[in-house]
């Protein structure tokens, strides 16, 4: 039995890409009951957030739904390029409470 990361809200998420960014995880991972997968990508970010819940990290999403119906999250950790980046594509239907959870107002 394949046993994957299992996210049960935007906050576990976060705290996923967070601690594993130094390892990223690819591959599939269960969010909020759907099956997402995690990557590496290199694409312009639309929305970058600079966070006080984690030192020295900005996250950066795309908000341009995709024909699938999904956005994509990507996070940088101290300094670095946008070269290839982890992220991960994520339902469009949880935008606005992703952004408001990186800004620390969920």
């Amino acid at each position: 039995m394949i046993t994957y990361p299992t996210l049960m809200n935007c906050d576990n998420l976060l705290q996923f890409m967070y601690k594993n960014y130094s390892e990223p995880y690819t591959g599939p991972a269960e969010f909020e009951g759907t099956e997402v997968e995690f990557q590496f990508a290199c694409w312009e970010p639309e929305l970058f957030i600079v966070t006080p819940l984690f030192p020295q990290t900005m996250f950066f999403l795309d908000t341009h739904v995709t024909g699938e119906g999904n956005i994509a999250l990507g996070i940088l950790v101290g300094t670095g390029t946008l070269d290839a980046f982890p992220c991960v594509e994520l339902p469009a239907y949880i935008k606005d409470e992703l952004i408001a959870t990186i800004k620390g107002e969920w």
